[in-house]
């Protein structure tokens, strides 16, 4: 978190300092004047009251300015709906006493949890009004359905993976404490009161201790609550939150907002059910989306991936986008401790034995609480059957019971996943992971492309928006607006012609492109690491993406020019970018194309000049080909003009 938008603290005080400096100008002040007795109910006195179900009465504090002598004061009550108070028809000041005390009694029988009545109470008399406070006051009190857990004084432990899973920090994913309260009226219900406040307070601390400025604030002025449903132990799910936290460091984000997914499907659901409650409907949810729900076992409540999403009140309407996409969130009630069952799995390269065997190395990091993990090299399609196969014994698998490298076999270049099964101490499978790769065998001639880093420059992601050019049915781009990042231009030490921008849009997934003879940019469809509810998005240069979808379309955009391409003149690297999803009928469109920038830094220009006059020059050398005629005779209207119906329609 750190190192997301640190902005120089000396700034922040020679700013203070500017708008201290320009307003100290003199002034007089004379305050108004009431005559007679000013009495009044005190600005800061709370208008929602919390009573208790084992008393029958609470306080309000009537004050006065005037403390000589005893005094007694009028007061009517107009109740509201439902209300269960009675209130005195006075109340007296004793001698040289600033309070009164207004003793407000009910019946604790008639209290019911979560259910707040009251009324107005209003001072009757003349001459009592006051500049120091109001003379009426309306109130409503009830008993709160959440309750303290005796244990550990009802301090839990929350571990997030929903907003580290969307910002950078440098901590990893953390765990902190939190306050859990159970409910008083149903069996497991809970609720976790400002679930971000103490790590924003982290936070906030540390980026002090840096002389930088946090890339969040919160709001602390009231309550915010995270309510769990968890009266199904294996069908848990979280309602909505408005968590308080705000991400400062870019504009066009706001107030973050987090939600369970079936919570969120069931809310976008609910006008195509209405004559159904919002029980019936998760009853619906939990037969349709049954992988979206937690689990509670033991006091600990885990989620799987995609289990939680979040929302910026500025981003996207308010839109819930997937988090949690680590499959880490979990919360401990008080009492217990969240088990730390991760895994990670980095590749290292390949190992060739003296008789040509080839081998994938992997440097295994295991969470504290994982005993043994159980893995297998397999072909990605069959990754699904063989975390099965691990776990019922079918499939035989390695071992590891500590972190450290591994050698796995394999026998020819393809698309492998690494599938692991978790263990705990006591043997149980606590969690599946799957990592894929795409590996090559020492026999087919070829060589793992490595890259190596050529200049620093600015991406701009969405620098114009293009999708009204070419869709009949236009969503814009993949941002709202243009946002811009500093990446690292890296060029392929066995291939030239190949480069990559990191980072891009998703830590972890960076833009491959190649190069030709005149500057082309080939960017073929790949992952970008965003996912929703049904598709994993994959990016592509618009031409290359239409070379597989609708050749026609290709060779119009051949035609006038729409390409990717690299203008040595200005040094920019210009990216036509098509989003969209790859299902069994082959790519589809979402309607989403935008144009992509890349500009070097003036320092580092005659590196990245070098770097591609070296790509272009192999390219031409090889003849490579990235582009295909098709049809060269036909006759094709202008697609701006027309804007060619899209093939395949997916909701976005």
């Amino acid at each position: 978190m750190k190192n997301i938008a640190k902005v120089s603290y000396l700034f922040l005080v020679s700013l203070v300092a500017l708008v201290l400096g320009a307003c100290t100008n003199d002034f007089d002040y004379t305050p108004a004047k009431v005559s007679g007795t000013e009495v009044y109910f005190s600005n800061n006195q709370d208008s929602v009251i919390t009573i208790s179900k084992t008393a029958s009465n609470f306080i309000i504090q009537l004050h006065r300015v005037d403390t000589k002598g005893e005094l007694t004061v009028s007061l009517s009550y107009a109740p509201g709906e439902g209300n269960i108070f009675t209130v005195p028809a006075q109340v007296t000041f004793a001698d040289g006493s600033a309070d009164a005390p207004i003793d407000i009694t009910y019946d604790p029988a008639k209290a019911e949890y979560g259910v707040y009545t009251g009324g107005t109470i209003s001072v009757v008399g003349d001459g009592l009004d006051s500049t120091y406070g109001i003379t009426t006051l309306s109130f409503k009190a009830g008993p709160n359905e959440w309750i303290d857990i005796p244990t550990d004084k009802s301090i839990g432990k929350m571990r997030d993976d929903a907003i580290t899973s969307i910002f950078t920090f440098t901590d990893g994913v953390p765990v902190w404490d939190v306050k859990i309260q159970k409910s008083a009226v149903k069996e497991g219900m809970y609720n976790i009161v400002n679930p971000y406040e103490d790590w924003y307070t982290q936070e906030a601390e540390a980026a002090k201790k840096d002389g930088s400025a946090c890339a969040f604030k919160y709001d602390s002025s009231v309550d915010h609550n995270w309510v769990i449903d968890a009266t199904d132990p294996n069908a848990v799910y979280l309602k909505e939150c408005h968590t308080g936290l705000s991400y400062v460091a870019q504009e066009g984000v706001g107030e973050l907002s987090l939600c369970g997914t079936p919570w969120m499907i069931l809310m976008n659901s609910r006008s195509n059910f209405p004559d159904k409650t919002d029980e019936q409907i998760m009853e619906l949810v939990k037969q349709q989306f049954p992988q979206y729900f937690g689990v509670m076992k033991d006091g600990v409540i885990t989620f799987p991936k995609q289990a939680v999403c979040i929302a910026g009140s500025e981003l996207q309407d308010g839109s819930y986008l997937s988090a949690a996409k680590n499959g880490l969130f979990a919360i401990a009630l008080p009492g217990n401790i969240i088990a730390d069952y991760a895994l990670n799995a980095e590749y290292q390269g390949r190992f060739t034995d003296v008789d040509n065997n080839d081998y994938a190395t992997f440097n295994l990091t295991l969470g504290d609480d994982v005993a043994l993990v159980k893995y297998a090299l397999v072909a990605s399609s069959n990754a699904t059957a063989t975390a099965n196969g691990i776990i019922d014994g079918s499939i035989e698998a390695a071992e590891a019971k500590a972190s450290g490298s591994v050698n796995v076999a394999y026998t020819e270049t393809g698309n492998y996943t690494l599938v692991c099964v978790i263990y705990n101490g006591a043997g149980e499978a606590v969690g599946t992971e799957g990592f894929e790769y795409k590996l090559k065998s020492s026999k087919d001639g070829s060589t793992e492309e490595s890259y190596k880093d050529v200049a620093s420059g600015t991406y701009t992601i969405g620098a114009k928006d293009l999708s009204s050019n070419f869709w009949k049915e236009p969503n814009g781009m993949i941002v709202k607006e243009a946002v811009e990042q500093e990446s690292i231009l890296s060029q392929g030490t066995v291939d030239p012609t190949k480069f990559k921008i990191s980072p891009y849009l998703v830590e972890g997934y960076d833009l491959y492109f190649s190069v030709d003879e005149d500057g082309i940019i080939t960017v073929e469809p790949q992952k970008t690491g965003i996912t929703n509810d049904k598709y994993e998005f994959l990016v592509g240069d618009l031409y290359t993406w239409m070379l597989e979808e609708n050749a026609d379309f290709a060779a119009q955009l051949d035609q006038y020019g729409w390409h990717s391409n690299y203008n040595a003149d200005d040094d920019v690297y210009n990216f036509i970018l098509n989003f969209g999803a790859r299902t069994s009928k082959g790519l589809g469109d979402f309607g989403v194309t935008e144009l992509d920038t890349y500009e070097v830094l003036d320092r580092d220009a005659s590196a990245a000049k070098a770097a591609m006059a070296s790509a272009k020059k192999i390219a031409a050398e090889r003849k490579y080909i990235f582009r295909k005629d098709f049809n060269t005779n036909a006759v094709h209207k202008s697609f701006n003009k027309s804007k060619i119906s899209r093939l395949k329609k997916f909701a976005y």
